[in-house]
């Protein structure tokens, strides 16, 4: 999957851990990292929603779109 960033700046700290852990943490680093690599390696947003470690479900009342 494609990721298209806002900025280089955010760019840069989303894909060099070094300049994540300098931003923030090394726990949160990790998991920002963790997390664009497997956005980067599925095959559709189907495979992201799928997994259930991001707790993904569907809206409810007036929030359904």
């Amino acid at each position: 999957m494609e990721i298209r960033y806002k900025d280089k700046k955010i760019r840069d700290i989303c894909e060099n851990e070094k300049k994540a852990i300098k931003r923030y943490n090394k726990i949160i680093a990790e998991k920002l990292i963790f997390s664009i690599e497997f956005l980067k390696n599925s095959n559709s947003l189907k495979d992201v929603a799928d997994y259930r470690n991001f707790r993904f479900h569907e809206l409810k009342y007036g929030r359904k779109g």
